[in-house]
Protein backbone atom coordinates (compact mmCIF):
# COMPACT_ATOMS: atom_id res chain seq x y z
CA UNK A 1 0.00 0.00 0.00
CA UNK A 2 2.77 2.05 0.71
CA UNK A 3 4.49 1.87 -2.68
CA UNK A 4 1.41 2.12 -4.42
CA UNK A 5 0.74 5.55 -2.20
CA UNK A 6 4.36 6.61 -3.60
CA UNK A 7 4.02 5.48 -7.22
CA UNK A 8 0.33 6.96 -7.83
CA UNK A 9 1.82 10.47 -5.72
CA UNK A 10 -1.18 9.82 -3.08
CA UNK A 11 -1.38 12.06 0.15
CA UNK A 12 2.36 14.20 1.49
CA UNK A 13 3.95 13.57 -2.46
CA UNK A 14 1.41 15.74 -3.95
CA UNK A 15 2.73 18.86 -1.77
CA UNK A 16 4.27 21.13 -4.42
CA UNK A 17 7.49 21.10 -1.55
CA UNK A 18 7.44 17.70 -2.08
CA UNK A 19 7.75 18.10 -5.88
CA UNK A 20 10.04 20.84 -5.96
CA UNK A 21 12.75 18.59 -3.40
CA UNK A 22 12.64 16.05 -6.22
CA UNK A 23 15.17 18.11 -7.90
CA UNK A 24 16.58 19.96 -4.85
CA UNK A 25 17.50 17.86 -2.57
CA UNK A 26 19.31 14.61 -1.94
CA UNK A 27 17.52 11.22 -2.29
CA UNK A 28 17.58 10.30 1.75
CA UNK A 29 17.28 13.74 2.88
CA UNK A 30 14.26 14.57 0.55
CA UNK A 31 12.59 10.64 1.87
CA UNK A 32 13.79 11.69 5.82
CA UNK A 33 11.63 15.27 5.34
CA UNK A 34 8.51 14.19 2.84
CA UNK A 35 8.36 10.17 3.53
CA UNK A 36 6.07 10.58 6.97
CA UNK A 37 3.34 9.31 5.60
CA UNK A 38 4.74 6.20 4.71
CA UNK A 39 7.22 5.08 7.73
CA UNK A 40 8.49 1.95 6.18
CA UNK A 41 9.44 2.55 2.75
CA UNK A 42 10.48 5.50 4.32
CA UNK A 43 13.01 3.51 6.86
CA UNK A 44 14.11 1.29 3.97
CA UNK A 45 14.75 4.48 1.46
CA UNK A 46 17.12 6.14 4.03
CA UNK A 47 18.54 3.26 4.52
CA UNK A 48 19.61 2.13 1.01
CA UNK A 49 20.27 5.96 0.08
CA UNK A 50 22.36 6.71 2.68
CA UNK A 51 24.58 3.54 1.85
CA UNK A 52 27.95 5.20 0.66
CA UNK A 53 29.09 3.25 -2.28
CA UNK A 54 32.79 2.47 -3.28
CA UNK A 55 34.91 0.37 -5.79
CA UNK A 56 38.19 0.39 -3.19
CA UNK A 57 37.06 -3.10 -2.27
CA UNK A 58 37.43 -4.36 -5.85
CA UNK A 59 40.64 -2.34 -6.38
CA UNK A 60 42.29 -4.04 -3.69
CA UNK A 61 41.34 -7.73 -4.83
CA UNK A 62 42.69 -6.70 -8.40
CA UNK A 63 45.79 -5.69 -6.75
CA UNK A 64 46.20 -8.26 -4.78
CA UNK A 65 45.14 -10.95 -7.89
CA UNK A 66 47.98 -8.82 -10.02
CA UNK A 67 50.41 -9.81 -7.75
CA UNK A 68 49.66 -13.31 -7.37
CA UNK A 69 49.53 -13.88 -11.19
CA UNK A 70 52.22 -13.35 -12.64
CA UNK A 71 53.85 -14.73 -15.89
CA UNK A 72 55.55 -17.85 -13.53
CA UNK A 73 52.07 -18.47 -12.30
CA UNK A 74 50.06 -17.70 -15.42
CA UNK A 75 48.85 -21.31 -15.74
CA UNK A 76 47.40 -21.55 -12.07
CA UNK A 77 43.53 -22.97 -12.09
CA UNK A 78 40.84 -20.27 -11.13
CA UNK A 79 40.00 -22.03 -7.97
CA UNK A 80 43.69 -22.17 -7.25
CA UNK A 81 44.26 -18.20 -7.98
CA UNK A 82 40.74 -17.44 -6.23
CA UNK A 83 42.30 -19.13 -3.15
CA UNK A 84 45.35 -17.53 -3.04
CA UNK A 85 43.95 -14.05 -3.34
CA UNK A 86 41.34 -15.06 -0.50
CA UNK A 87 44.63 -16.16 1.82
CA UNK A 88 46.14 -13.05 0.52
Amino acid sequence: MQMKSFREAIGGFTKPSSIDGRERVEGADWWFNFGHTVPTLRKVAVKILSQTSSSSGCERNWSTFALIHTKVRNRLSYRRLDNLVYMY
